[in-house]
C-alpha cells in the first residue's frame, strides 16, 4: 500500500479538495464585487424566503446564531443589507 493512498483514495478527502477549489473559484469571481460566499449564502436565503429571522437564516445555512449575527452586522456595515438586524425582531 502506498504511503499516501489513504488520502488519495479517501472520498471525504477528495470532496474536501473539490470544495476548496470551488470556494477559491467563487471567491476570485466575487472579489471584484466586494462580496464573499458567506454574503451570497445569506442573500440567497433572504431571496428565497423573504425577510428572515436570525434563527431562520442560521438554520437554513446550518450555522450558529452568533456566526450569522456577526455576518449580518458586517453586511449591514458594508451596506449590503439594510436593517437586517431589525427583520422580524432580529431573533
Amino acid at each position: 500500500m502506498e504511503k499516501n493512498s489513504v488520502t488519495i483514495n479517501c472520498l471525504a478527502f477528495q470532496i474536501s479538495l473539490a470544495r476548496k477549489k470551488i470556494q477559491k473559484f467563487y471567491e476570485e469571481h466575487l472579489e471584484p464585487l466586494e462580496l464573499n460566499t458567506s454574503y451570497v449564502y445569506v442573500m440567497e436565503v433572504i431571496k428565497d424566503y423573504g425577510p428572515s429571522t436570525l434563527t431562520s437564516i442560521a438554520e437554513h445555512l446550518q450555522l450558529e446564531r452568533t456566526t450569522v449575527s456577526n455576518l449580518l452586522r458586517r453586511m449591514e456595515r458594508e451596506v449590503l443589507l439594510k436593517g437586517c438586524m431589525e427583520m422580524k425582531g432580529g431573533h
